[in-house]
C-alpha cells in the first residue's frame, strides 16, 4: 500500500518535469482526439520534433498553443462585448 503512494507520487513528479509529450500524453492534456491533434501538428500550429521514429510535442510549445487559443478567445469575446453582440 506505501510503494502504491510513493509509485504515484514519483509517476506524478516525472509527468510535471517531462520535457517531450507523446501524441497520447498531448491528447490528454489538452482533450483533443488524435485526429485533431495531427491536423495540428500538420499544420503547425503546435510544433513537435521527431526522435527516431517518434513524434514527440515540447511541453512548452503546448503550453504556448493553449495560452495563444486563450488570448484570441478572451480578444473575440472582449470585441463581440465591445460592440454589443453578446
Amino acid at each position: 500500500m506505501g510503494q502504491d503512494i510513493v509509485s504515484t507520487a514519483h509517476d506524478r513528479w516525472v509527468e510535471s518535469t517531462k520535457l517531450l509529450l507523446s501524441p497520447d500524453e498531448t491528447c490528454n492534456a489538452i482533450g483533443v482526439g488524435r485526429a485533431t491533434l495531427f491536423k495540428l501538428l500538420a499544420s503547425g500550429e503546435i510544433p513537435s520534433i521527431k526522435i527516431g521514429r517518434l513524434r514527440r510535442i515540447p511541453v512548452r510549445e503546448l503550453r504556448q498553443y493553449v495560452e495563444r487559443q486563450v488570448a484570441a478567445q478572451t480578444s473575440e469575446e472582449g470585441q463581440m462585448l465591445l460592440h454589443g453582440e453578446v
